[in-house]
């Protein structure tokens, strides 16, 4: 059974504000890189959030990807992507 990738509410309004080239590159990592892995926690640049349980981050440059894994379900959420200095006082 692959990975459902789901966009949360936020998600959307996120990615439409960030820079063109950051945009890019986050629209292809979930576009193109997350439906082909079979283990998302295998990702080298994943990284788990400390004192959350289920709750990661991908790092793009001064951005962050915050995202949530539900590995009984098999369900990656996407919560939210903004740069650095902001994403901790949204996510999670």
């Amino acid at each position: 059974m692959s990975w459902t990738i789901v966009a949360g509410p936020r998600f959307d309004g996120d990615l439409a504000d960030l820079p063109p080239k950051v945009r890019s590159r986050v629209e292809e990592f979930v576009l193109l890189s997350l439906p082909a892995i079979e283990n998302p926690f295998a990702l080298r640049n994943l990284a788990k959030l400390k004192g959350y349980q289920g709750f990661y981050k991908v790092q793009f440059g001064t951005y962050r990807l915050g995202l949530q894994l539900d590995g009984q379900r098999k369900i990656i959420h996407l919560l939210r992507v903004m740069h650095g200095r902001d994403i901790y006082r949204h996510f999670p």
